[in-house]
């Protein structure tokens, strides 16, 4: 058997001799240790899309540092950063799955978030999504204790208020936009009263539609409303052709008035004329023009007769003319 060996313990004082022959040595290194450590932490790198607060002492020193390299107190100074050009939403109603060309969406579990009421007290499933960036660093950080359920606080109060003011129909077709616009604005104005530091850049409605259970009665009431709208165009156009009709005979009738009267007012106008050259020539010739006026007078009356006879003179016989007339008007029918 081999004989069994203590084991044999360290030399403590030769450990000592050492350490106190070496302390300089030593000290130096802890020194500079602690300077490379103490220079490590007296600086701090900014991204391109971040901006950072320091807290002194917990207190915050009311600068704001962009991109770059920045110096700070070690251990005394904190840094916190945030991404301030980076657009953050949020999704009510609805939940992207997959963000891609063809995106995927998770409905279920979220009806509490769309289910509204409306000013005519009808249920509307409303999707929506709140686009937003950091606008203040400090603000957003130190102000507010959960900005992110701060804000779906704040937007679907917001939206429940203004769906709430209006009627199913118009949340669903004329004032949608108009929804979203407004939403925008009293989302910033509550969020500003809050020091949020959040601004808002745009609120979008994705869909908004009866809830899945009242799906086919609002389908039968939009084909209704679609026939509706299609008599009332029907008729609108029967109603716009008639009016042109009437306007076109108005304006036929018109025409022919104006006609009639200016032919009118012409044959007066040669009338005068007329007499007026006839008078002139009775101022130079009376006798005359009498006998011109009683040939030209008896040439119409005649003319009108069927049957004429003719007196000799003192009336002692008579002697009746052709009736000519009769003879053609005979004629002209026997041509028929």
């Amino acid at each position: 058997m081999q004989p069994y060996d203590e084991p044999q313990l360290p030399d403590l004082s030769q450990f000592f001799k050492s350490l106190k022959e070496n302390r300089r040595t030593l000290f130096l290194l802890g020194l500079g240790a602690i300077v490379v450590l103490i220079a490590m932490n007296s600086w701090f790198q900014v991204q391109a899309d971040e901006e950072a607060v320091v807290l002194r002492l917990g207190v915050p020193t009311g600068e704001t540092h962009g991109p770059g390299l920045h110096g700070r107190v070690p251990i005394v100074d904190q840094v916190f950063k945030a991404n301030v050009k980076k657009v953050h939403q949020l999704e009510f109603g609805f939940r992207t799955t997959r963000a891609d060309i063809r995106s995927e969406f998770d409905e279920s579990g979220y009806q509490n978030e769309a289910l509204m009421l409306t000013g005519d007290l009808a249920l509307v499933a409303v999707q929506w999504t709140v686009f937003y960036k950091i606008a203040d660093t400090a603000d957003y950080l130190f102000k507010v204790r959960d900005v992110e359920e701060t804000i779906r606080d704040v937007s679907e109060a917001v939206m429940r208020t203004l769906v709430g003011d209006r009627s199913n129909d118009e949340v669903m077709t004329k004032h949608r936009a108009e929804i979203a616009q407004r939403a925008e604005e009293a989302m910033q104005r509550d969020l500003d009263l809050c020091d949020s530091g959040i601004h808002i850049e745009r609120v979008a409605l994705r869909q908004v539609e009866p809830p899945a259970a009242a799906q086919e009665a609002f389908n039968k009431v939009n084909e209704a409303r679609a026939k509706r709208q299609q008599m009332i165009e029907h008729a609108e156009r029967g109603r716009v052709e008639a009016v042109e009709l009437a306007k076109g005979r108005r304006n036929a009738m018109i025409a022919e008035a104006r006609g009639h009267k200016d032919l009118t007012v012409e044959t007066a106008r040669g009338e005068a004329l007329r007499f007026v050259r006839i008078l002139e020539k009775y101022q130079l010739s009376p006798e005359i023009t009498r006998r011109w006026l009683y040939f030209e007078t008896m040439e119409k009356v005649l003319s009108r007769a069927e049957r004429k006879v003719l007196l000799t003179d003192g009336g002692e016989g008579t002697l009746k003319l052709l009736p000519l007339a009769d003879l053609t008007g005979a004629s002209r029918r026997g041509g028929k």
